[in-house]
């Protein structure tokens, strides 16, 4: 989590665990860029001790919430292993075990577990559906989040993508679903999250990428670069439709966190490319662009999921339903040109596939904003 996390105002304690449990920040009220600041240098200290007491962790974080005056909260629970701790029949369960299971259920916190590696524990699914929360699942590729790796490298063609941090991103900011809602207005949408790897810079004025600016978008318009290496990144520059360099923004880097942002302000509809500067050769750097809708109108939302929820799926024996529905001020958008993006584990390039709303294949109704197909292989 960076420092240039969600502006909601929050409590949040953070706990580390391993064979026992500690308290590494107190619960505290996130109201400003101080109490961020610590909790972001609480996760950076953090130091791997053996062992993974997952069930230790959730029930001291069940006894943490349950000493505020208010009943359920959510937690957010993120391991990297299975589970292994010394067998102690009084405070320590697996985590499928019935007695455990009741605990978890009867406090009313939902449970947000972020599993990284295929080595975490499969059961993290099972803890989020009894408490109505979320799974995340980091891949194996993202290793380097943690921990980077220095490689020589030249720049790679504008398409070229790693993996990043932008999984890590998406499920810290899927996990505040249950946290009080912004108005659609104050929100930061997020029109572009790409990730590049194994790449050098040494000009901003070489177009890096690009991003699309709709009628309903364009105010307060940010870019922020998450990176993992030794080296920063040192410029920004953005250009217009017409190739045009775009100046008089703002950036604030963090060396230490290893963040830029830069804030372009307002924009007009269209479409924008940058060029990204480096003082070396970096790993890979994660860019989010984000805007705020415009004053008079509200941007499209979508809301997506599968037919088979937590549950996993044999294509071999039965199909996968992708859906995807687009609201504009809560009114369905019709006619629109809607793409799942299929990631599927242990394979880098992801299958795209044009959803339909026109009454045919995985599509009940047409002309609903309700855009569906069916995914039978990969």
């Amino acid at each position: 989590m960076n420092k240039y996390g969600t502006v909601l105002t929050l409590k949040k304690k953070h706990l580390l665990y391993s064979t026992d449990v500690q308290t590494d920040a107190p619960m505290t009220l996130i109201s400003g860029q101080e109490e961020r600041d610590l909790l972001s240098e609480a996760v950076l200290s953090l130091v791997a001790n053996g062992g993974t007491c997952l069930s230790l962790g959730v029930l001291y974080g069940l006894e943490v919430l349950s000493e505020r005056s208010t009943e359920g909260g959510v937690m957010i629970f993120i391991t990297d292993g299975e589970y292994a701790c010394n067998p102690d029949p009084d405070d320590d369960y697996d985590l499928n075990n019935e007695e455990f299971l009741a605990i978890v259920e009867e406090s009313g916190v939902r449970i947000i577990t972020i599993a990284f590696s295929d080595n975490a524990d499969e059961s993290l699914e099972n803890l989020a559906l009894v408490t109505n929360g979320k799974t995340y699942f980091i891949p194996d590729g993202n290793s380097h989040f943690l921990y980077p790796r220095h490689q020589s490298a030249n720049v790679l063609p504008n398409n070229s993508k790693g993996q990043g941090v932008e999984d890590i991103n998406d499920a810290l900011e899927g996990s505040l679903t249950y946290q009080p809602a912004e108005p659609t207005e104050n929100l930061d949408i997020v029109i572009l999250s790409e990730t590049y790897s194994n790449f050098a810079s040494s000009s901003a004025d070489d177009v890096f990428g690009g991003f699309v600016v709709d009628v309903t978008l364009g105010r307060d318009v940010a870019m922020e670069i998450d990176y993992g290496t030794s080296s920063d990144v040192t410029n920004v520059r953005l250009f217009d439709d017409a190739g045009a360099a775009l100046g008089d923004f703002s950036s604030t880097v963090d060396e230490g966190l290893m963040v830029y942002r830069a804030e372009f302000g307002n924009l007009t509809d269209g479409t924008y490319q940058f060029g990204l500067e480096t003082d070396g050769a970096m790993s890979f750097a994660t860019v989010v662009v984000t805007s705020k809708a415009q004053v008079d109108t509200l941007p499209f939302e979508t809301r997506c999921w599968i037919n088979s929820a937590n549950e996993d799926v044999n294509l071999e024996e039965g199909y996968l339903a992708v859906f995807a529905e687009v609201t504009q001020e809560g009114n369905p958008v019709l006619h629109a040109l809607v793409e799942a993006v299929i990631e599927k584990e242990g394979e880098e390039a992801a299958i795209q596939q044009e959803l339909l709303d026109d009454g045919s294949d995985a599509d009940l109704t047409a002309n609903d904003g309700i855009y569906s197909r069916y995914k039978s292989y990969y």
